[in-house]
């Protein structure tokens, strides 16, 4: 694949899905859908989003060459419908140091979809305001109820 550069740091790692009718059982799909993904290479690496578990495949394969031989520190999930945490415990079985950043509710919802996987224990946890520095870069966690149109 070619990796689509964002910025010189951040990487599109996403995949397409030409093979889907309908988003969420009701949508039609014309053309497919794109699980939107992406890798921050800093001095800590941050994946954001996985994908959906029928792409999960190309996805890690995206990813790995991304990474060009580095150890993802951080899984940004910024929401746990499926097409963006389907492969969230794949990812966490290929990189044992990998850590997931989400909220409380975030992580006790992924434990529940991935019984066997201890979510809970490779966790950080974020609420509204958190920062987290990856380097030069530093995330700052922000909850959708406190986003508001002016």
């Amino acid at each position: 694949m070619t990796m689509l550069s964002v910025t010189p740091n951040v990487r599109f790692i996403g995949v397409d899905d030409d093979n889907l009718d309908l988003f969420e059982s009701q949508y039609p799909l014309v053309k497919g859908i794109s699980y939107n993904s992406y890798l921050i290479d800093d001095e800590h690496v941050a994946i954001v989003d996985a994908v959906d578990v029928r792409r999960c495949y190309d996805w890690l394969a995206n990813l790995s060459e991304a990474l060009e031989g580095r150890q993802p520190d951080y899984l940004i999930v910024q929401h746990v419908e499926p097409d963006h945490s389907g492969s969230v415990a794949a990812v966490l079985n290929r990189y044992p140091g990998l850590k997931v950043v989400a909220t409380s509710k975030a992580v006790e919802i992924l434990g529940n979809f991935f019984e066997g996987t201890d979510i809970a224990a490779r966790s950080v946890l974020v609420k509204d305001g958190d920062t987290l520095s990856l380097g030069r870069a530093t995330l700052k966690s922000v909850s959708s109820t406190h986003l508001r149109a002016h």
